[in-house]
């Protein structure tokens, strides 16, 4: 669901800022079925939705550009590419936990087939086959 270690393309990232800078009202960003979007609701009522670039981006890969997708990495033993060390801050105030750990080795064997989901985790189609 998290941002860490999102690194977008250049190009893509200069798109989506310029479309961001253009539409700037904060309570339209709304992306049915998906947990940020509760959150966006939250941050709109508490007048933080500034602090939010995460649902704009979602918003944008889902309306705007559609032939884009997010890649999220699923790895065994509840291990993490990246982790949120839950640090009092802007967007976090409790307690400091942190349930899952940093893989220390990661294979990176890709599956020939990539399969695209939904934001609700359902199964759409065969997205790209990888030419290894």
């Amino acid at each position: 669901v998290g941002t860490w270690g999102f690194s977008p393309h250049p190009r893509l990232w200069k798109e989506f800022r310029a479309w961001a800078k253009v539409k700037r009202r904060y309570s339209d960003y709304y992306v049915p079925g998906i947990l940020p979007t509760s959150w966006w609701k939250t941050f709109i009522r508490t007048r933080r939705a500034h602090t939010m670039w995460t649902q704009r981006m979602h918003y944008y890969v889902d309306a705007v550009r559609p032939d884009l997708y997010f890649l999220y990495s699923s790895l065994p033993g509840n291990r993490t590419l990246v982790l949120h060390h839950k640090a009092n801050g802007e967007h976090y105030n409790g307690e400091r936990s942190l349930p899952q750990q940093v893989a220390e080795e990661v294979d990176l064997v890709f599956p020939k087939n990539l399969s695209k989901y939904d934001w609700a985790n359902k199964e759409h189609e065969v997205y790209a086959t990888l030419s290894l």
